[in-house]
């Protein structure tokens, strides 16, 4: 999609990404038009390209077993009402508990609540408008 805005034809974008080992023109397209359109949940799903750098869960593993395990517990209630920021609240305790330092009542969470939304993502959760 960036090289047609170029100017260059969907032949030539084609050659050019199987040159340095991209995907095809089409599949690109799709992808592109993905991202634009702001669908998130597609974008992310195809779980292409890896790890770039080591993560919160790289340095602590236990408490991302706790953190899935928090998670199951809580959408298996009968009422199963769970807001991301209760995760980050349960990380938050636990990482000080981990490190054995106390935590300053100023401090920002140790995890956002929007890291802890795409953690659930990636842990296959899914969404809904409450209703």
């Amino acid at each position: 999609m960036s090289l047609r805005h170029l100017g260059i034809k969907w032949t030539d974008s084609d050659n050019i990404l199987r040159q340095i080992g991209a995907f095809k023109s089409e599949t690109s397209h799709k992808w592109s038009k993905a991202f634009l359109s702001g669908d998130f949940d597609e974008f992310v799903s195809e779980n292409r390209g890896g790890k770039h750098s080591p993560d919160f869960w790289n340095y602590f593993p236990e408490i991302e077993i706790n953190a899935k395990q928090f998670t199951l517990e809580r959408c298996s209630q009968k009422v199963a009402s769970f807001p991301s920021m209760d995760l980050a609240l349960f990380i938050d305790t636990a990482y000080y508990e981990t490190i054995g330092i106390t935590k300053d009542t100023d401090s920002e969470l140790i995890r956002s609540v929007s890291s802890c939304r795409n953690d659930l993502r990636r842990w296959g959760a899914t969404f809904k408008e409450n209703g």
